[in-house]
């Protein structure tokens, strides 16, 4: 009796194995059929776009800053002048 609950349980033990082995197998080919579609060419010439369109709108606002960066300059520079010409007198 005692050896037949050993046979039982080693085939048992190879059952979960085979188990393991064949749900891991199932698993691994749904994995490679889910992989992500590439785009489409009409796709990839929309991102480049939306890109070029949202690079074009941070040099603008860039070109904004330095425009106030300048006048800031400008007017630094200017009570600088001022000052000079009021310690002159």
């Amino acid at each position: 009796m005692e050896e037949y609950m050993k046979y039982g349980l080693v085939i048992a033990i190879c059952a979960v194995t085979i188990a393991v082995f064949f749900f891991t197998g199932i698993a691994m080919t749904q994995d490679e059929g889910q992989d992500e579609e590439k785009p489409s060419p009409l796709q990839i010439a929309q991102r480049i776009r939306k890109s070029i369109e949202d690079l074009e709108d941070r040099i603008t606002d860039l070109e904004g800053r330095v425009t106030d960066i300048e006048e800031a300059i400008l007017a630094v520079e200017e009570e600088g002048t001022n000052q000079e010409s009021e310690d002159g007198k």
